[in-house]
């Protein structure tokens, strides 16, 4: 009597999933691996945008506070010469001036048109030389 039995040969656990109904199947079809890809390299870019933002904010700051220094001291400087000198306060027209260590440019002007006798306002204005100007421009009140 032949036998007709033959034993099945061992099968392995990715052919059972393949040969398996679609409704036992698990995992991640070929389509939702690359909508997911997508969806997560555009969020990358976007962060991406928001940091090289970040980092130009951060430069400008720095320039705007760079500008800033140097007009309060030009101001002190002013208000100093102001208040030393004697006689009666004279008015200066706007006197520039470029600094082409910081490549910025200053310019400063003493008003008394307006003002009781002894007072002055003090106006400087620093703006830089190179790229955007970002002028920054700083006030005050001087009385003897």
């Amino acid at each position: 009597m032949l036998c007709r039995y033959r034993p099945r040969a061992a099968r392995s656990v990715s052919t059972e999933r393949a040969l398996a109904p679609a409704g036992d199947r698990a995992g991640f079809t070929l389509v939702e691996v690359l909508v997911a890809m997508v969806i997560l390299a555009v969020g990358l870019l976007g962060l991406e945008a928001l940091g090289i933002a970040a980092a130009r904010a951060n430069v400008q700051a720095q320039h705007r506070s760079l500008l800033s220094a140097r007009a309060t001291q030009v101001l002190e400087d002013r208000v100093r010469q102001v208040r030393t000198t004697q006689g009666p306060i004279v008015a200066q027209p706007e006197q520039c001036q470029n600094d082409g260590a910081v490549q910025i440019r200053v310019c400063a002007a003493v008003e008394t048109a307006g003002l009781p006798q002894g007072a002055a306002r003090i106006t400087v204005t620093v703006s830089r030389t190179v790229g955007q100007p970002l002028p920054y421009t700083l006030s005050s009140y001087v009385y003897r």
